[in-house]
């Protein structure tokens, strides 16, 4: 089955965030897995924290910053971050704990691949957890694919954007 890499975002002045959508399903990885966290009202403001910084401080204000990308999944990253200090006080999103996990890649500064993710159940690692480790192990593949595609001249890396070696926006890997 192919999976299509294509822009979910490309409005932040700093980044354009990619997401995966399988060839099969009418909305992508990302958008699923919004609309999953936001329909449990327990999740909705962490969801909503998850969203200002990604829209706020990551796609407007500093870019991929490693301090947002600093929960290492194997090849990919979780949001949100673990502990961080903001450079500004006026910029403060606070998630003291959050068991919210969305996968990413990280592939500069200026641009993320957002991939699906859930709400983490236990204590224990994500590979383990039975409500993520799906997202954890499909993010973790997807990752690798676009890494190796990227490394084989299959992707090509822009300033903000990507491209197939035809130029074509929506790449199929």
């Amino acid at each position: 089955m192919n999976i299509f890499v294509e822009v979910f975002s490309d409005e932040g002045s700093k980044v354009t965030f990619y997401t995966v959508r399988k060839e099969d399903a009418d909305i992508s990885e990302t958008e699923d897995f919004f609309r999953r966290v936001s329909e449990k009202t327990e999740y909705q403001e962490d969801a909503l924290k998850l969203v200002r910084l990604l829209s706020n401080q990551i796609a407007n204000l500093y870019g991929a910053h490693e301090k947002y990308f600093n929960r290492h999944e194997r090849n990919a990253t979780a949001l949100p971050p673990k502990k961080y200090h903001t450079f500004k006080a006026e910029d403060i999103i606070s998630f003291s704990y959050s068991p919210l996990r969305l996968y990413t890649l990280k592939i500069s500064d200026s641009i993320v691949v957002l991939f699906n993710g859930g709400i983490k159940l236990t204590k224990g690692s994500a590979q383990d957890d039975p409500n993520v480790s799906m997202y954890f192990h499909e993010a973790n593949e997807y990752a690798k694919k676009i890494t190796q595609a990227i490394k084989e001249n299959m992707i090509c890396i822009n300033e903000k954007s990507m491209v197939d070696f035809q130029g074509n926006k929506i790449i199929t890997l």
